[in-house]
């Protein structure tokens, strides 16, 4: 569904460009296409309008993950609606390629950093764990200042098996957000994996009080 809501600074009036994207080469070509203005309102009364295509829906469900898991959690129920329909997921490909490109086309900062939370949806959803790993690499450099971005890059390492390197990946997560317990949840499991009993014992007596 389109947000009842535009985001902050989205009104105004928009040239509607397209480029095709070849999958195979990768190769881009710019199309010509009918002069075409978009103007956004907020004043405007939402119209019914038809389901968004999957790469927008995934795009949309990507908005969630800076908030944390507790917000994305409902993109979880929209997931599995969208992938009995599409039960090859072939749109989670088409997406990654799209956001790879977009990634060396698009530098204003916030769109960077919308396109690369959504990239690691991409592999996240794929089972692609050390792409995963490389994009919320990237996204910690892109936004530090988010325990979840470090966190998100935690779990990841924890299920790929590497908790000396998770735990390094939360540090800055439990200097931004000491109390969050999925933060703490993640740091206990670090402990365990890691041979830190002593660790993950302390961490298991503050969540219990």
């Amino acid at each position: 569904m389109l947000p009842d809501v535009l985001p902050d600074g989205a009104e105004g009036e928009y040239r509607l460009t397209a480029t095709a994207l070849d999958r195979t080469t990768g190769q881009a070509q710019i199309l010509d296409i009918p002069a075409t203005t978009l103007t956004l309102d907020a004043k405007t009364p939402v119209q019914p309008a038809p389901e968004l295509d999957w790469l927008s829906q995934l795009r949309n469900w990507a908005k969630r993950l800076p908030a944390g898991p507790q917000d994305f959690a409902p993109s979880f129920e929209d997931i599995g609606r969208v992938n009995q329909y599409v039960p090859d997921q072939d749109y989670l490909n088409q997406a990654e390629i799209a956001l790879r490109y977009r990634l060396t086309q698009v530098f204003d900062p916030a769109q960077q950093l919308e396109d690369a939370y959504a990239l690691a949806l991409t592999q996240i959803l794929q089972q692609e764990f050390d792409g995963a790993i490389a994009a919320f690499q990237s996204l910690t450099q892109l936004d530090p200042q988010n325990p979840y971005a470090h966190a998100y890059l935690a779990f990841v390492q924890l299920y790929g098996f590497q908790p000396r390197a998770a735990a390094r990946s939360l540090e800055p997560a439990k200097r931004l957000a000491p109390d969050q317990p999925e933060i703490q949840i993640l740091d206990e499991v670090a402990g365990l994996m890691s041979g830190n009993l002593f660790k993950a014992w302390e961490i298991f007596q503050r969540l219990k009080a």
